[in-house]
């Protein structure tokens, strides 16, 4: 660390590692309670305010000497790592006799930061264990009805068709895009929700995900409730000629989520559709007989989310995308997943180098949605819709669970071929990691160390 300490002192771009020091004070002030690095920031501000040109950053940084938290935020998941802690920065000194200490590594916590989620705000809470649902919660998931019934029992099979039957009225008679915004106004609101450093601990630890502690579990879970909202008011109906007509209106928000933009929604919209038929299922004949137009759409929409290329047709279709955009997570998540698990994060041969173009890889992914949270909080060109109270009941329907789906969905006969529909699987877990796939198109290995 001394050795460093000198290569930093005797460095021609301390400007630019004084700016990057502020802006890593301004967004993580909590890093600088971790282990010994109180002392070493203090030292590093010492040697800045000897330096005139550097006076003005030195008088920045000294009074978040004097009032720097005193809690890590991250404890509870970041990486462990066994450093001296002394009382003061004589660890760090400038002196040409100290020697290099590369401290080692702990093992990584499987513990996660707790936050309770609401549509607008978080907070620090424990972790709430979650519980098996025999049915799924709403879209909002504002908060969670109790006593809900299961569909175990014929009456609550019943119940629930007959809400669902009651829904779909409902909704047919609705604006499409009142629909769609409402579920962008949702969808955006959980969005911006998700920080930075969520998607690295999302990804970094292990496990199954609770909905109530991790930003990026609960958008996704909503993404999976739409989908299913989206099976369930197809298969309420009985004939395919409802069905159909259901599809029809369905597809006709889904054009409106197109055009603002809410990709995540919209994949949802395109998974529910597939998930509630099957090859030759005369249902999407019926829809494609009486509605050829919206019948490409809905093609077109199953080319763009089309996994080929690793998602070729969505990633180019997102870069041209101008104004608000709601992008399909899921995508980012598997791509930040893949470049964790193809590279390592340290040199194999030398421990004290890192794999920085893994991180700087990771990186450039959570920017990029990033950019696309700021497009979406722009209060001239994001998203800004009035919520809709008489929408909220259709979009709360308890909807069908996985097996009362297959209970209503008719199977394809013995002689019936399976064509390529696509198939879109609704979120993508940290489970996701341990699978052995290794496709050199999709995970690149690195071979840049620092």
């Amino acid at each position: 660390m001394q050795k460093r300490m000198r290569q930093l002192d005797q460095g021609s771009d301390d400007p630019m590692i004084c700016h990057l020091l502020e802006v890593w004070i301004r967004d993580y002030p909590h890093d600088f309670v971790v282990g010994a690095a109180a002392d070493a920031l203090n030292a590093l501000v010492k040697s800045i305010v000897t330096k005139t040109h550097l006076l003005h950053y030195g008088s920045d940084l000294l009074p978040f000497l004097e009032g720097r938290p005193l809690q890590d935020k991250d404890f509870a998941w970041a990486m462990k790592v066994d450093e001296p802690t002394a009382e003061n920065d004589e660890l760090y000194s400038l002196s040409e006799d100290d020697d290099d200490v590369v401290p080692p590594l702990g093992t990584a916590s499987s513990q996660t930061q707790s936050f309770s989620l609401t549509e607008e705000t978080s907070s620090t809470q424990s972790p709430v264990p979650s519980s098996r649902r025999e049915r799924k919660s709403s879209l909002p998931l504002s908060s969670r009805s109790n006593g809900m019934m299961t569909t175990d029992h014929p009456d609550g099979v019943k119940e629930i068709l007959k809400n669902l039957l009651s829904t779909s009225a409902k909704l047919n008679v609705c604006e499409p895009l009142h629909v769609a915004e409402e579920i962008t106004r949702v969808g955006k609101s959980l969005f911006l929700l998700i920080k930075p450093r969520d998607w690295l601990q999302h990804v970094f630890v292990s496990g199954k995900k609770d909905s109530q502690t991790d930003s990026i579990a609960r958008f996704n879970e909503v993404s999976e409730h739409l989908a299913d909202w989206v099976v369930s008011l197809i298969l309420c109906h009985d004939k395919a000629k409802n069905r159909a007509k259901q599809i029809e209106k369905l597809v006709e928000v889904a054009e409106k989520l197109r055009a603002l933009n809410n990709y995540s929604a919209l994949r949802a919209f395109v998974a529910g559709i597939n998930n509630a038929t099957y090859p030759g299922d005369p249902t999407i004949a019926r829809f494609q007989e009486n509605n050829p137009k919206l019948h490409k759409h809905l093609q077109s929409w199953e080319l763009l989310f089309n996994s080929t290329g690793s998602h070729r047709s969505y990633r180019m279709a997102l870069r041209n995308s101008k104004g608000p955009c709601i992008p399909a997570l899921e995508v980012h998540l598997s791509d930040l997943i893949r470049a964790h698990v193809g590279n390592g994060d340290f040199h194999p041969e030398d421990p004290s180098k890192i794999h920085w173009a893994k991180f700087n890889m990771m990186g450039k992914f959570i920017h990029l949605v990033k950019q696309h949270q700021l497009r979406c909080r722009n209060a001239e060109d994001g998203y800004s819709f009035e919520e809709r109270s008489e929408l909220r009941g259709i979009l709360n329907v308890a909807v069908m669970d996985s097996e009362m789906q297959l209970s209503r969905i008719a199977p394809p006969s013995e002689g019936d071929e399976f064509n390529d529909r696509g198939y879109f699987p609704r979120t993508i877990s940290r489970d996701f990691a341990d699978r052995p796939n290794r496709d050199a198109a999709l995970i690149r290995k690195l071979m840049f160390w620092v």
